[in-house]
């Protein structure tokens, strides 16, 4: 590799980071097809995984104590088992109905594991104490 391509190849890295540190995604979406101009997209495509995973994981430890993990346990194993059977055996999804709703149902927060929060304190009410904002309500 040239010094000419390492340095487009970090420009477009630091573009794509800024990208996500802005708005939570995106590293891939702009990075990936930028290298793929200058790079093999074979070589592409990890890199920009691997910046991906290295801006991720401190926020995920970061932000830990406000993870569902029931909830990303039911996602992700599916998730795990179909990536790993349509790597063996791809097929193409037409007007899969099931699939939107759940995604919506998901993007609404009216799936039954996700965390219920209190309306005026915000806090998880699996977790919750008094609130001074409910003091006297009886919310509960």
């Amino acid at each position: 590799m040239t010094p000419l391509i390492i340095a487009l190849a970090a420009g477009t890295l630091f573009i794509g980071s800024f990208v996500q540190g802005m708005v939570g995604f995106g590293l891939g979406m702009v990075s990936v097809p930028i290298l793929s101009l200058f790079l093999d997209v074979k070589v592409a495509i990890p890199i920009a995984t691997v910046f991906g995973w290295l801006i991720t994981i401190p926020v995920c430890l970061k932000m830990r104590q406000h993870i569902n993990f029931k909830l990303a346990f039911i996602l992700y194993l599916p998730a795990i088992v179909g990536g790993s059977t349509l790597i063996n055996r791809p097929i193409r999804v037409k007007n899969n109905i099931f699939s939107a709703v759940i995604c919506g149902q998901l993007s609404v927060g009216k799936y039954p594991f996700s965390r219920k929060r209190c309306e005026y304190c915000n806090t998880v009410k699996s977790r919750h104490q008094s609130c001074t904002s409910s003091w006297n309500l009886g919310h509960y």
